[in-house]
């Protein structure tokens, strides 16, 4: 009927439920499982206007691992966590969606529910890889809540959520794909991975500033198809963000931010914005090519190395006041010109 409907039932029922006739269900939008998910469930097999899954268990492992929900094309939803649970509700091993059309602007969005009965965030992703196969526009949310239960420790959030590698893998591999994320808490993912020769976009601007100090989005590292570019937009807090062998836009947003260049030779477009940002380059691969802007507050570019620089490697480089190398051993060699 009218309004948004879910069905509630365990694991056993809605893996039953995943062959039944399309014509049994209409009109329900949502499936709610109440104990811990296992297998693949398609809840296109169960209605074709099902486009929302919670996974709700409460204080113990929700998956453990290798699970995978199969959705229409379009818009999959998909929360993750018990409103009132323990440390332990959470993500036990890696997860995957896949939608069953052939377009290329699929999208699913992906939640962290879990929380404590003081309302915290709790870390449901708990550092395990997500997969989503065909959809091609991943929205993550590290959490609605209050900022975490854990404590402050090397600088990172109070319990930030944990990804291990984020894997977008369209429908064609031509085909642009995109990373959004938002929430109260901080995240970190080791890996953004895409098979996409195109343009994979990052936009972390939705997401909660942490307090100045403690990172509010850290990448590790990112990864293309073949000639595949990016183009990352940082949060309004402090980020650490590291892109791999492409050729990559960046925004750094608000916040004092440490970039590292890629490594390839297109050259990289970087904007640091405001605060105090680091742009972290090793110095082979920082060349005329490349253009950084620095912004307000006191910009550093370090090398990563102790090799030579020259005059030209700094022809786009504007707004950036010091100049450091990390590198412990060997001269740091610089040639500059006379302006």
């Amino acid at each position: 009927g009218a309004g948004t409907d879910t069905m509630v039932m365990g694991n056993t029922v809605a893996m039953a439920l995943d062959g039944a006739n399309r014509t049994t269900f209409t009109n329900v939008e949502g499936i709610t499982v109440t104990d811990a998910f296992n297998g693949t469930l398609n809840i296109k097999q169960i209605s074709s206007a099902l486009d929302t899954v919670n996974l709700t268990l409460a204080n113990a492992a929700i998956m453990a691992g290798g699970d995978q929900v199969t959705g229409s094309a379009g818009t999959l939803n998909v929360n993750i966590g018990n409103s009132s649970t323990s440390t332990d509700g959470v993500m036990g091993g890696a997860f995957t969606v896949v939608d069953s059309g052939s377009a290329t602007t699929d999208s699913v969005v992906i939640s962290n529910t879990a929380k404590l009965s003081t309302g915290a965030n709790v870390d449901v992703f708990a550092g395990q890889n997500i997969t989503s196969t065909g959809y091609e526009n991943v929205t993550i949310s590290s959490g609605a809540g209050t900022v975490g239960a854990g404590s402050v420790t090397s600088g990172r959030g109070a319990d930030e959520a944990d990804i291990g590698t984020l894997t977008i893998t369209p429908d064609d591999t031509s085909a642009a794909v995109s990373a959004t994320f938002t929430g109260t808490n901080a995240l970190e993912l080791q890996s953004i991975t895409t098979t996409s020769t195109g343009l994979m976009t990052v936009d972390a601007s939705g997401m909660s500033a942490q307090a100045s100090g403690t990172k509010s989005l850290v990448v590790v590292t990112t990864a293309h198809g073949t000639s595949g570019t990016g183009d990352i937009t940082g949060s309004a807090g402090d980020d650490i963000i590291a892109i791999g062998n492409y050729k990559t836009t960046i925004d750094g947003g608000l916040g004092a931010d440490s970039i590292t260049g890629s490594a390839s030779d297109l050259g990289d477009s970087i904007t640091g914005g405001a605060g105090a940002d680091t742009f972290k380059y090793a110095s082979a691969q920082l060349t005329t090519l490349d253009t950084i802007a620095g912004g307000a507050g006191t910009d550093i570019i370090s090398t990563t190395d102790t090799a030579a620089l020259v005059d030209d490697d700094f022809t786009n480089v504007s707004g950036v006041e010091t100049l450091q190398s990390e590198g412990t051993n060997g001269d740091f060699n610089l040639t500059l010109g006379s302006e």
